[in-house]
């Protein structure tokens, strides 16, 4: 495997409290148009996080942030989509998923499929995502990649599943679809599928789950409204003044990150809340 050697650049954060009842911490990269968080490690406090950057006139590399400030890594177009506790990372490229563990790299590839992404590891190394056995618009099928084996998930008569997130008791949340193209959360967790679905909503999606069984969501009988759910469902707010909001991620201290777009420039930025 080729190693990247990271620019670290400095990064711009800001703090404030008083919306929703929480704290937000913004992130951009300087001279970045798009500042993306995608993931961030289970195990917190904050310290780290991954993604993407985008620089003019239209370059995307992946992104990691740690204690050092900005590192976008030389591979243009790719991004970072998930990171777990120690270090290791999923990468997205134009060819293929691959799962970075120190120095080393392994394709991410279902066996015989013909779409297969990624979206989720936890500190066992254990990769879940989604892969398609036909074209891209067949019915796809959850999948745990472990130790060089895929083991296929699928929630019980549904057309179509996936896989989104997973926790280090080995716990993962994804969405099913009976009835095309209605989606529903689920919860799957030694063995057992449990449905979970927002008051009022016509689709709920799981997309994290924390150690905690904290799990972050959405529902969409409107759009850009999320959750978080332990027992009961606690809404989310949305970044003071933003277009749009879009969480992605939960730690074990129940802080959440994602990216938000604000007017007239249609930035995007990156951002933690703590609830």
């Amino acid at each position: 495997m080729k190693a990247y050697l990271p620019t670290i650049l400095s990064f711009l954060i800001f703090s404030f409290s008083g919306y929703g009842q929480g704290t937000w911490l913004t992130f951009d990269c300087p001279g970045a148009i798009q500042t993306y968080l995608y993931d961030m490690p289970l195990s917190g406090p904050f310290e780290k996080f991954v993604g993407q950057v985008l620089y003019p006139p239209g370059e995307r590399y992946p992104l990691i942030y740690d204690n050092a400030g900005c590192h976008p890594i030389g591979r243009n177009p790719a991004a970072f989509f998930a990171i777990n506790g120690t270090n290791d990372k999923i990468i997205y490229t134009t060819e293929s998923y691959q799962l970075v563990s120190g120095s080393k790299a392994t394709e991410i590839n279902y066996p015989s499929s013909f779409h297969t992404s990624v979206s989720g590891i936890n500190d066992a190394l254990q990769v879940i995502g989604t892969y398609r056995r036909f074209y891209s618009g067949a019915a796809s099928h959850g999948f745990l990649y472990e130790s060089g084996t895929y083991t296929t998930i699928d929630y019980p008569d549904a057309y179509t599943t996936e896989l989104h997130g997973i926790n280090n008791k080995q716990a993962i949340v994804g969405g099913y679809a009976i009835n095309d193209p209605i989606f529903s959360c689920f919860i799957y967790e030694s063995g057992q599928f449990t449905s979970l679905s927002y008051p009022g909503a016509q689709q709920t999606f799981c997309h994290r789950i924390n150690d905690s069984g904290t799990i972050l969501g959405s529902y969409s009988y409107t759009p850009g409204n999320y959750f978080l759910y332990n027992g009961k469902f606690t809404p989310l707010p949305r970044f003071p003044g933003s277009i749009d909001t879009v969480y992605t991620s939960i730690n074990n201290d129940g802080q959440v990150g994602g990216f938000y777009t604000t007017l007239p420039d249609s930035k995007l930025h990156g951002f933690i809340y703590t609830p």
